[in-house]
């Protein structure tokens, strides 16, 4: 509590005190040259600080050990800043904290950000512990929050402008009137729960006329229901060729109901006829990307393989769920010519802007 420009350490002392009928409290009187940096030692030997103590300190020792610094909004410089020990502001605040300096860093970025994004972030800093992964995981929090709000500011400035090679539907992909054996390569990411399972069968439907001969589709699958989307896709005369494992780069997710810890994604692969292309790994490792964007978001790394294995130059490749554009982005990398359908506009709108940074 500080009054008159003097500190008074003890509250919790001074209550006690009150509780037990005490007229006088005994104290030392201890002359501080600057009342907050005495505060900061107070508060040393008593409980550890929280992630908005930390900030406040930080902030504290910033603008006063810099008395030669521009003054913003009016703010004027303590007469004490000569009090303030020589170093690094995140050196010092470890030094007070007992936190390693990374941690004080992290600590105050992501109060700043919270302290900007009340709304979103308010609560955050209550809830980081000293716990180095507590910290580490509200760090990453905020970051991936700044990341997507960048790509989004990125995206808003795009203009959209695709070359011919590329056409982009927003509507719904059977309303797509598609040329006759007329593509390479189907390469998508359908939805696949339990009430979308319909969508293998339209899907094999359209694959069957589209694709020329030779040709792939290349879907992903629940693994619940691989042995029905094969038997839906097979029906209209493609052919089941082999099964893909795209390999998490991340930890395993939980599947709860088969008590499994799923580490791959299946990605099946029909073909229309026979197969004549080249040879091609049944493994591929993914990577995590980032889905800010975008919830189902896909790496790059498996569609670039097959689609630079499985097609030539100007081949068409094919993409009936669009989602954030990613196998637009491999085949427009890779000098193929590129149809893609998504029926929400929201998503369709992200893929057409992520495509053009492509070319």
């Amino acid at each position: 509590m500080i009054k008159n420009n003097n500190l008074v350490a003890g509250f919790r002392r001074i209550q006690a005190a009150k509780k037990l009928g005490w007229k006088t409290i005994p104290y030392r009187r201890i002359s501080i040259d600057d009342t907050v940096v005495g505060e900061i030692h107070e508060n040393e030997v008593r409980e550890d600080y929280s992630a908005s103590d930390i900030t406040d300190i930080y902030e504290y020792i910033e603008k006063e050990k810099h008395p030669g610094r521009p003054k913003k909004n009016g703010d004027t410089l303590s007469p004490f800043s000569d009090t303030i020990p020589k170093g690094k502001t995140r050196e010092l605040v470890a030094k007070f904290s007992g936190l390693s300096q990374d941690a004080v860093e992290k600590i105050v970025h992501v109060v700043r950000f919270a302290r900007k994004e009340p709304i979103v972030f308010g609560k955050l800093p209550e809830q980081l512990s000293r716990d180095k992964r507590s910290i580490n995981a509200a760090y990453k929090k905020v970051k991936k929050y700044e990341d997507g709000y960048i790509k989004q500011e990125a995206l808003k400035k795009t203009q959209v402008n695709l070359p011919e090679t590329v056409q982009l539907h927003n509507k719904d992909f059977r309303e797509l009137k598609l040329q006759d054996n007329s593509v390479a390569l189907i390469m998508t990411d359908p939805p696949y729960a339990e009430k979308d399972l319909w969508i293998y069968d339209e899907l094999g439907r359209q694959a069957s006329r589209v694709l020329r001969e030779g040709g792939s589709l290349l879907c992903y699958a629940g693994h619940y229901a691989i042995a029905r989307i094969i038997n839906m896709v097979e029906q209209h005369g493609l052919k089941f060729h082999w099964p893909l494992v795209i390999l998490h780069s991340g930890p395993s997710a939980s599947v709860f109901v088969y008590k499994v810890m799923v580490g791959y994604n299946p990605l099946l692969w029909f073909v229309k006829g026979k197969y004549e292309g080249e040879f091609v790994s049944d493994v591929k490792k993914s990577e995590f990307q980032g889905k800010e964007l975008h919830e189902w978001a896909k790496s790059t790394i498996e569609s670039d393989y097959y689609i630079k294995h499985m097609t030539i130059e100007n081949d068409i490749v094919y993409d009936p769920f669009l989602g954030q554009g990613t196998f637009g982005i491999s085949a427009v990398k890779l000098k193929r010519q590129f149809i893609g359908c998504e029926i929400n506009k929201d998503h369709f709108e992200t893929a057409r802007k992520l495509i053009v940074h492509a070319i």
